[in-house]
């Protein structure tokens, strides 16, 4: 009967399950789609669906209605980003009418006399969840991926299907913000104590609970639910006033106004809490996501998530690979530790070396700290996070573990002479057929490569801190690297849940910290020569859309580290320019070692936003400028890194589209402008 959904009457046949399974297009025979999304079609069968229910209803065939997905694992992905795109290149007035269709149809649903049961297993997110809150009821699978979330502000735009008036008077105005205006994403626990759903069952009797649900609710059952004490304090009408105030306050300040859907998203939820059906909030919504769609940031974000999309799906010609098994990591500091945790999470066995037993033991320890963590933020249960660490291996005598090693990982200092040795030591254990990758993207790959025994396993895979929370993997191969050694890479890159950018030639630093090095160097140089102070640079470049200042990056790359690759990478791009380090090594001396040791260009207490390490400020000199020139100051900057980029295009190194993604994800490198090359 329909194309995109299904209707069953299970059981004794009283309660109506209407089951969402999106095909590719809209033709009976295209295949189904591996997650369901909204487009206007959808939703145009969803109201045809819901009036013949309500009628079956009115004829006495039925007492509700159960909504679910006809594919177990994943509810509904949100709108189609083809159909927003479409959105952004349309009349205004085209897309005011789409979004007040779409209100009338979930409106038509919220007004059903019979009961509604969301039945949601898996994702659940953006227009997904607004079908769900416009049900009367919400039913949780316990299954470990199911979340709820708004990612409408991360793609320049706000929810537009109603979620803004829907979401506030039912999880309370403080938690409705924080989802709506920063993408707060939400487990089922978390969703059930934040009364965004009403049960969590286990995941093999989902549909039969919500059935039951529904039939309760038809006998005259009613449903309670009670806010935590301070939500509910803080969503009456005597505060909601001051929440909408501070959160715009702390809104405006992270994004400095060069993101402007979190602040429409919170004005859209100020007008909820009224009459769905007379009030003025859903109007406007409409109005506001019209506002933000034919926005440049909207463009240039979707552009960036289209570009991920390519990144992850695509074999970057170097055909399909399995994943490793097996991985063997050296150097146990931070980004050793940090690696070593990503594959453990993904249930693969983890040797960790290090000539060092006591680091080995502190990585060790920071390895549980994340999986804690993660237990806290119910992202594995208890017991999966002891079975996953239960894989892991320690090393620091000797390479023997590494010989069921099937891909390695050296993540030690950026040394030659250090790696060398490892290099040594890993051909001689290593199977003939393990990969062998470095993690630097500093030293040049192919003088690396002709000291390594079978280069042509031998590749680099640049990872980016903090390696859990980053998104990208820089992949480079040499000259002699085989192409199934670079497919095994991309797999395991895709194994960690991360975004693979490929290049076709390795350059020292590679994309991001070849553009990189200019950010750092340019700020350092004009900080130095008292023209600018560095709370102030920061604050010129996070207003231009960089997702963090120069001194704010240099405190999370660590001194030492950015210490060591501004001096590597000088001489191919410093372009006859010479930097004093001497500040920043004095300060590596003193122990000023940024973000790790809590203290660097800012001070870093738990708990608290980092705060200007004024006496650093002051070591630094007087700067003697004003607003004005600190805005020239970065303008200058940032047009060398424009030009770095375009020189990365037109060598070769990697397309345009790769280049922006890059630097997005690796270094947040103005991602409302779309990176910092035209597409």
């Amino acid at each position: 009967m329909y194309m995109h959904w299904q209707i069953e009457y299970p059981g004794d046949g009283d309660i109506a399950v209407l089951k969402l399974a999106v095909r590719e297009r809209d033709d009976h025979e295209s295949p189904l789609l591996k997650q369901n999304i909204f487009r206007i079609s959808v939703l145009r069968e969803m109201e045809s669906a819901l009036v013949y229910l309500n009628g079956k209803w009115r004829a006495g065939n039925i007492r509700g209605l159960v909504i679910a997905s006809a594919k177990p694992r994943t509810f509904c992905a949100g709108a189609d980003i083809g159909e927003i795109e479409k959105l952004m290149d349309a009349p205004r007035a085209k897309t005011e009418d789409l979004l007040a269709e779409a209100h009338s149809v979930f409106l038509y649903l919220a007004g059903l006399r019979f009961p509604t049961v969301a039945a949601i297993a898996g994702e659940c997110f953006g227009g997904g969840l607004e079908l769900a809150l416009f049900c009367k009821a919400r039913v949780a699978s316990d299954y470990r991926k199911t979340s709820f979330w708004f990612p409408e502000t991360q793609l320049g735009i706000i929810p537009g299907f109603g979620g803004t008036q829907t979401a506030p008077p039912l999880v309370g105005f403080p938690m409705a913000l924080a989802m709506i205006c920063r993408g707060k994403k939400l487990s089922a626990k978390k969703a059930r104590r934040a009364c965004l759903v009403d049960k969590v069952v286990p995941h093999e009797v989902l549909l039969a609970e919500a059935v039951a649900l529904a039939k309760a609710l038809a006998a005259g059952r009613k449903i309670t639910r009670t806010l935590p004490l301070w939500d509910h304090l803080l969503s009456s009408a005597l505060c909601k006033w001051y929440v909408f105030r501070r959160a715009e306050k702390e809104i405006l300040k992270e994004t400095h106004g060069a993101y402007p859907a979190p602040v429409a998203a919170l004005h859209a939820a100020k007008n909820a809490g009224g009459n769905l059906f007379r009030g003025q909030g859903l109007p406007h919504e409409v109005k506001l996501f019209a506002e933000c769609v034919g926005s440049p940031e909207a463009r240039n974000l979707v552009r960036i998530y289209n570009a991920r999309e390519k990144a992850e799906k695509s074999d970057w010609g170097a055909g399909s690979a399995l994943p490793p098994k097996r991985i063997g990591i050296v150097g146990a500091g931070i980004m050793g530790a940090d690696i070593a945790y990503a594959a453990l999470s993904q249930d693969r066995e983890v040797v960790l070396h290090d000539i060092d037993p006591t680091v080995v033991a502190q990585a060790l320890i920071r390895i549980e700290a994340l999986f804690r963590t993660a237990v806290r933020e119910e992202i594995f249960t208890r017991e999966e996070a002891t079975e996953k660490l239960a894989r892991f291996t320690e090393s620091h005598r000797n390479y023997v573990a590494f010989s069921r090693v099937d891909f390695a990982i050296e993540a030690v200092t950026e040394s030659r002479a250090i790696k060398r040795k490892v290099y040594d030591a890993l051909a001689e254990h290593l199977p003939h057929d393990a990969i062998i990758a470095t993690n630097t993207s500093s030293l040049p790959l192919a003088e690396m490569a002709a000291e390594v025994h079978g280069n042509h396993r031998f590749l680099a895979m640049h990872f980016f801190n903090p390696v859990h929370l980053m998104p990208l993997i820089e992949i480079a191969g040499h000259a002699g690297t085989w192409g199934e050694s670079l497919a095994r890479a991309i797999a395991f890159a895709g194994l960690l849940k991360k975004t693979p950018v490929v290049l076709n030639t390795s350059c020292p630093g590679f994309i991001v910290n070849r553009v990189l090095f200019h950010y750092p160097h340019g700020a350092l140089e004009a900080v130095l020569a008292k023209k600018a102070s560095p709370y102030d640079i920061d604050r010129v470049f996070e207003s231009m859309g960089m997702k963090m200042g120069p001194f704010k990056t240099l405190d999370l790359v660590g001194f030492g580290t950015a210490l060591s690759v501004l001096k590597t990478l000088s001489p191919y791009y410093a372009a006859g320019r010479t930097l004093d380090t001497g500040v920043i090594a004095d300060a590596v001396k003193r122990g000023i070692l940024g973000q790790k040791a809590d203290k660097g260009f800012y001070l870093y207490e738990k708990g608290k936003k980092p705060r200007p390490n004024n006496a650093f400020f002051r070591s630094l000199g007087t700067p003697s400028g004003r607003w004005e020139d600190e805005v020239l100051i970065a303008e200058k900057i940032y047009a060398r890194m424009q030009e770095e980029a375009q020189k990365i295009v037109d060598e070769g190194v990697a397309p345009a589209w790769a280049t922006n993604l890059a630097c997005v994800f690796g270094a947040g490198i103005t991602p409302n402008k779309g990176g910092l090359l035209p597409w």
